[in-house]
Order: C-alpha cells, then structure tokens, then sequence
C-alpha cells in the first residue's frame, strides 16, 4: 500500500491528493494515482505496475511509522533518494537516516544499506518492529546493526530502547521498555556498551541512562552471562552420561 507520491517535487499524502490527477512514485517515477472507497484506506496505485518496486509492497504498518515519525519531527523528508538507494526518513539538518523495517532483512543488505549511507555522510538510525524483531533468538541483521548501529525499537505507537543481555545470538535477559525521545540526537564521543554500539545517541536512550546506573546493569550482564555458562557445562555433562549408558552393556 502506497500513502505518499510526489506532485512535482512536493511530497503529498494519499488522503490530500485529488481523484484523477496523475503523481509521481518517489521511487520507480512512475505514474500513480488515487484509489478508495468503502472500508478500504485511500492510497495510491500504479497506473502501470512496474518490474520492481518496493513502493506498493510496503506494509500499512511500516507506512504509518514513517507518517509517525514525520509528525514528530516535521523537517523530515520521507522517501529521499541517495543515488541507489531511498530512504524511509532523513533529517539534513542532522544528517541523520531513519531506516524502518518491519519485514526480513537480509545480513547483506542490512550491511550494504549501512555502507552506502555512511559513505554519503549520513548516519544511519534503525527502527525495527518488535512484531517480527526483538525476539528470543536475534536474526544475523538484527546482531549486526545492534553492534554497528544505533538501533531502537517500535511497537508501531512509540520508539524505545532496552538493556538485554544477549549470548551466542540468543536474548537471555530482556528488561523494561525506554522511550526514547527521537527529536533529540545527542552527538558526542559514543563507546560500545553491552555489547552494542551507539553511533548516535539520543535523548533517554540506554545510553544515557546506563550512565547513572552502570555498576548495577554490569552484575545483571554478569549474572545472565554466568548462567549460560553453567547451562553449557551441564548439556556437556548430560551429553557425556548419555554416551556412557549407551556404550554400557548390562
């Protein structure tokens, strides 16, 4: 589903466009107009549906999280295109990209992303559903832009952060909810913490509240990081029980 599309070079929502006029795709460039009707949400569609473009696949979720942002912060520009790449949200005056995803993402293409946006100067902040991410188990994306980005979470009203305890790509230890205040990126000297890296922070992240509590959230890693290797220990010895009554003969 497709809520925005250019007139010229204004970008304009589905629920202001006029029936019959012709917009532009920001991505494909292609003709698109208004459909609606009945219970169905007013939205643009290709006059002529295109090979590929990402632009009607997105989901009415993924959308109303980029409108949401856009809200907050009304500078943003939705669907800016950098060369080969367009991003769901940038904010020039920071230079910062807002990459929403709600579907899977590919390790490659989390790095690739990643890569082509620092190369243009522009730091890149990822916002991952929880509905698909923040789960037991971390999908290699998830891993990788934990440690090399700064990442947050949505559950598609607010944007927040967490301190967890992660170990061999498994999430043992899972605190509260942090809402964090988008409109505020703090740019200073950042260094990796619990295992993940803030390359940008903003105002009531876990990077700025760790500071007031580190001593504590240390045991907690500690603690959770202890037990799982305690769990090693005894899948060993279970496994090396079981070989022994297997190899006795009675």
């Amino acid at each position: 589903m497709q809520l925005y599309a250019f007139d010229h070079s204004s970008l304009v929502l589905a629920s202001h466009a006029i029936r019959d006029q012709s917009y532009t795709c920001p991505e494909c460039h292609g003709f698109v107009r208004i459909r609606a009707g009945g219970r169905r949400q007013t939205h643009f569609y290709h006059v002529r549906r295109p090979a590929s473009c990402r632009q009607h696949g997105k989901s009415l979720t993924h959308l109303q999280i980029q409108l949401h942002l856009k809200s907050l912060i009304p500078s943003l520009a939705l669907e800016k295109r950098f060369l080969n790449r367009i991003a769901d949200a940038h904010w020039d005056e920071e230079k910062i990209v807002f990459e929403v995803q709600c579907s899977p993402l590919s390790l490659l293409e989390a790095k690739n992303r990643c890569e082509d946006y620092l190369k243009l100067g522009f730091t890149p902040v990822w916002i991952l559903h929880d509905r698909r991410y923040n789960r037991f188990r971390l999908t290699p994306a998830e891993e990788y832009l934990r440690s090399q980005t700064t990442t947050f979470y949505t559950d598609g009203r607010s944007f927040y952060d967490q301190f967890d305890v992660c170990h061999a790509s498994k999430r043992v230890f899972r605190g509260p909810k942090i809402w964090v205040d988008l409109k505020q990126p703090q740019r200073k000297t950042l260094e990796p913490l619990f295992s993940r890296t803030w390359t940008l922070s903003f105002q009531g992240d876990l990077y700025e509240r760790a500071k007031h509590d580190i001593g504590h959230l240390k045991k907690i890693a500690k603690r959770y990081q202890k037990r799982r290797r305690w769990a090693k220990w005894k899948g060993a010895y279970k496994y090396l029980i079981y070989r022994l009554l297997e190899s006795s003969t009675f």
